[in-house]
């Protein structure tokens, strides 16, 4: 009852003194060499396609881990290189992780791309595997990797130019550290039930101490309306949801290696389910270790991009297909859902894919 009053009595004002403190930060350069990682699937090839039903067949049918959404192909990988070539050509290497697939466009002697199959970064036991979380926990494993890298999903696509500085200052990453409940609702139940499963697996450690220790990252003004949320959390002893950006998330070797060190279970448990479950960890886990330590950069929550999600309705398209010339984020996310119909889908399909030919017109060099 005493610690948690004298966090309740202190907490406004340090809330406070790291809230203007964290307006004199100093933008730092980054010189380092910073790598693009992006997961894909063809999820229409027939071979593949045979495993997942195979290996799904002990699913229920219409389980959120092996629904077409999350598989679905819309045929605009190549444009998500065309515009790393035109946005972000001091980018070293791109690899591209599959399950032995290859875009039959891709110019596999281009220098700047390599192609990492599962069996590469993954246990043999957990092989063959459809889990998108699993993956993105043994990304450290990829050969050759630099210590800084940038983890994209095929979904998020650059759409304006960005520099180094866009995603790593002074060699840390830039993260978002504002606080946010989490929220189940029927369309992101498993996702939020893997957001419980990350908070609460990093829960374990001592935040209130290194919220003392880094005031002005965790109340920086960049944080927005989630300053409150991380105040309530300094008071009540505990770290709560952090809002997580479905976009371009830099990251480190070394933070990858100390979460294993930190969590093996939880990350092992993960590792070994060949479809989402709602106990897995995901990526967050990681900024989560550089967030616990102090050692990121606070952005905003809009800092990456903006998230439209696929539907029914054509706002979300219009609004892409609106931003895309005026290069009005670093990042789009283009979420495809179950609301996008079997009819409908090749209509949005060809609407994007018209929209980013008018941007990306030219083949890059990472085309045959």
């Amino acid at each position: 009852m005493f610690k948690y009053l004298v966090r309740f009595f202190l907490s406004w004002p340090y809330a406070v003194i790291g809230f203007l403190g964290s307006f004199f930060g100093q933008r730092k350069g980054m010189n380092d060499p910073i790598d693009f990682v992006v997961l894909w699937v063809d999820g229409s090839d027939e071979k593949w396609l045979e495993k997942k039903t195979l290996c799904s067949s002990r699913l229920r049918p219409d389980a959120p881990a092996v629904g077409k959404a999350r598989f679905r192909d819309w045929d605009n990988f190549r444009y998500w290189f065309r515009a790393v070539e035109k946005f972000a050509p001091w980018c070293r290497t791109v690899y591209l992780v599959s399950d032995n697939q290859v875009p039959q466009w891709l110019n596999q002697a281009c220098p700047k791309v390599r192609l990492v199959r599962h069996e590469e970064i993954m246990p043999r036991e957990a092989l063959p595997t459809f889990n998108s979380t699993a993956i993105e926990s043994c990304l450290h494993n990829i050969p050759g990797l630099s210590e800084h890298f940038v983890y994209f999903n095929d979904d998020v696509f650059l759409t304006r130019p960005v520099s180094k500085k866009d995603f790593f200052q002074g060699g840390k990453p830039l993260l978002c550290s504002s606080g946010t409940i989490i929220r189940v609702d029927l369309g992101t139940k498993l996702f939020s039930h893997q957001q419980f499963t990350t908070v609460g697996t990093v829960s374990s450690k001592d935040w209130v101490s290194w919220m003392w220790r880094h005031p002005f990252k965790w109340f920086s003004h960049q944080n927005g309306i989630g300053l409150i949320h991380n105040v309530q959390c300094f008071q009540h002893g505990y770290m709560g949801g952090i809002f997580t950006p479905h976009m371009a998330t830099p990251m480190r070797k070394s933070t990858y290696e100390l979460a294993w060190e930190w969590f093996p279970e939880a990350l092992s448990e993960t590792v070994s389910h060949q479809f989402r479950q709602y106990n897995d960890t995901y990526q967050q886990l990681f900024t989560l270790v550089d967030m616990y330590r102090g050692d990121f950069v606070p952005c905003s929550r809009s800092h990456f991009g903006r998230y439209f999600l696929l539907n029914l309705s054509d706002k979300s398209v219009d609004d892409f297909c609106a931003s895309l010339p005026q290069h009005a984020y670093v990042c789009s996310c283009l979420n495809d859902t179950d609301l996008v119909t079997e009819d409908s889908f090749p209509i949005i399909k060809q609407r994007i894919i018209d929209a980013f030919e008018k941007e990306f017109p030219a083949k890059s060099q990472f085309e045959i």
